[in-house]
């Protein structure tokens, strides 16, 4: 489950890598400020301009349609539920 969502951030992986110009223009596009790279999964965390009117599932709808963007999803942190333990014995 999602818990304790960052106010206007999103998380945005890319399909390829892109250059730092390619990312301004990006961010540019979409009213986005990087707030931090993630590398090891070609991602950005952006914050949403609060001039940007929409809600952030339309931006990510939005998203969705850009050739560049693997996927995008609400920056937010996910907890695992603890799982029961079932004893169960091997059919023979």
């Amino acid at each position: 489950s999602y818990q304790a969502q960052a106010p206007r951030q999103l998380v945005v992986k890319f399909k390829l890598s892109m250059s730092t110009a390619a990312v301004r223009e990006f961010n540019a596009k979409y009213g986005f400020r990087t707030v931090k790279v993630l590398p090891e999964i070609n991602a950005h965390v952006v914050e949403v301009d609060s001039t940007v009117g929409l809600k952030l599932n339309q931006i990510i709808n939005y998203l969705k349609a850009d050739p560049t963007v693997a996927y995008a999803e609400v920056n937010g942190t996910l907890q695992a539920a603890p799982m029961p333990v079932m004893k169960v014995s091997p059919i023979l």
